[in-house]
């Protein structure tokens, strides 16, 4: 492999790490890789297009038909204190970062898709590694119905549907959608405030896309969206 020397990034859909490449065509030896490297997939690393006018896509977009996976009108997230009590004390959330922790902990929506949200649990609790990452804890929707009570399907055939986006999943947490509106790559989910969380499904399309947040005309978040670490500004906001 002819590869520049110094840092070299080493990417692709499961795994990202760098290694230093001290002569051209050397032999580099990686050792023993620990297995996730990175989370969630690339795809929440890559900047999604600006949307060149919002206005357009809510009023010119075509309608799409959306099915809802599951609604829990009696969910409400527990309080900042006792998420850290149950959630961000425990191992291994007990070292990451509190703009980390605070920022999924306060998301009002989350597009789905891997399958690791849905991991089996441990036989002592609840699987809360932020690697494999149980997004249901990171977003304090551990106090609600169990998931896996959702009317949509997470077999193979479904999952590979979710990772390349022909099917697009979002949650919606305090809000409930109300209709579903698309122009070219973008999407735009329109919502309204509700009790508890929702999840919906909808087609999408493969490649990059952009799903839009839609309030009464105005946008209140774009996905896919996602804090690493504060160098991240998105962990500020």
């Amino acid at each position: 492999m002819n590869s520049p020397t110094g840092l070299v990034d080493v990417v692709n859909s499961h795994l990202a790490f760098q290694v230093l490449v001290s002569s051209p065509g050397a032999k580099i030896d990686l050792g023993v890789l620990k297995y996730p490297l990175i989370h969630p997939p690339t795809f929440y690393w890559q900047k999604p297009a600006p949307l060149p006018n919002l206005s357009a896509l809510v009023t010119e977009g075509q309608p799409i038909e959306f099915s809802i996976c599951q609604t829990d009108t009696t969910w409400s997230r527990p309080s900042e204190q006792v998420q850290r009590d149950t959630v961000w004390s425990k191992r291994p959330f007990s070292h990451e970062g509190d703009e980390f922790l605070k920022w999924w902990f306060r998301q009002p929506a989350v597009m789905y898709d891997t399958m690791d949200v849905f991991v089996q649990s441990f036989p002592d609790g609840p699987n809360l590694d932020a690697i494999a990452s149980d997004w249901r804890y990171l977003l304090g929707m551990w106090t609600g119905e169990d998931l896996s009570r959702s009317k949509c399907a997470y077999d193979a055939y479904a999952l590979d549907g979710l990772l390349a986006r022909k099917q697009i999943e979002v949650w919606l947490l305090g809000y409930q959608a109300h209709g579903v509106k698309r122009l070219g790559e973008d999407f735009a989910v329109q919502v309204t405030l509700a009790t508890g969380f929702q999840i919906i499904r909808f087609v999408g399309s493969e490649g990059p896309v952009s799903v839009h947040i839609v309030e009464d005309g105005a946008e209140l978040l774009q996905l896919p969206r996602f804090c690493r670490s504060a160098a991240n500004p998105d962990c500020l906001r």
